[in-house]
C-alpha cells in the first residue's frame, strides 16, 4: 500500500460518513485538512529526495 493509498481510504471514508450523516460537515472538513497537510508533507519529502539525488549525481566525482 502506498503512502497515498491511506490518505484516500480516509477521505473516502471520511466522505462516506458525512453522506450518512454519521459525522458532521466540520468534522470532515477537519479530515480533509489533515489528510491535504500530510499529502503535502509527503510530496515535500519525495521532492527533497529527488533533488537530492539529482544534485549528488550532478556532482558525483568520475572514478
Amino acid at each position: 500500500m502506498s503512502k497515498y493509498d491511506e490518505l484516500i481510504r480516509l477521505s473516502k471514508l471520511a466522505n462516506e460518513s458525512y453522506d450518512n450523516d454519521e459525522i458532521d460537515e466540520d468534522t470532515v472538513r477537519k479530515i480533509f485538512s489533515q489528510c491535504l497537510k500530510e499529502y503535502r508533507r509527503i510530496q515535500a519529502e519525495e521532492n527533497s529526495k529527488i533533488k537530492r539525488d539529482c544534485i549528488n549525481m550532478f556532482f558525483k566525482k568520475p572514478l
